[in-house]
């Protein structure tokens, strides 16, 4: 268990270095949902005239997440905002490790969570390696999605399946 703990941390302070380090390399990171949050924030709201200049079929929520940070600096600062995706990465971890935990043993759940965590594509996604930014997002939306479902087919609560209702609200935006 030790061990299993030492490496999960060990990726997550990878991840945070790796998105501290790098400067923004993917291309529809600068074209796309970093440049709508700029223009969001310059202009103080939502202009509906961004999307006849920037065409993507992306999600918003994305955008309006870098926006919102942009609002609480006070100013522009890709290398704070960029920091959302490692965030994004320690909540899918969260979310993963307690929904297993209910049902197996820790060390099963640390396993399991050491193997999700280590794939590659979710390093590189939240490290800024590489990769869609939106995707890590849409996996932690996804995720809390179908726990909440499973708990409320499970249970019955009807408050889990308005928290599943509200997941997926958010899953593809």
């Amino acid at each position: 268990e030790k061990f299993c703990i030492i490496l999960v941390g060990f990726l997550i302070v990878y991840v945070f270095f790796e998105a501290l380090l790098r400067p923004l390399s993917s291309w529809d990171g600068w074209a796309i949902w970093h440049l709508k949050s700029k223009i969001f924030f310059i202009d103080g709201y939502i202009n509906p005239d961004i999307f006849s200049y920037v065409k993507s079929d992306y999600p918003i929520l994305t955008s309006l997440a870098g926006t919102y940070l942009y609002i609480a600096l006070g100013s522009v600062n890709d290398t704070f905002v960029l920091v959302l995706y490692p965030l994004f990465y320690v909540s899918l971890a969260s979310i993963f490790y307690f929904s297993l935990r209910r049902y197996v043993k820790r060390v099963w759940a640390l396993q399991f969570t050491l193997i999700l965590l280590s794939m590659s594509s979710l390093v590189r996604q939240a490290g800024r390696f590489d990769g869609g930014y939106a995707d890590i997002a849409l996996s932690v939306f996804v995720l809390s999605c179908f726990v909440s479902l499973f708990n409320y087919i499970k249970s019955k609560n009807i408050s889990w399946l308005i928290m599943s209702g509200f997941f997926s609200a958010f899953a593809p935006m």
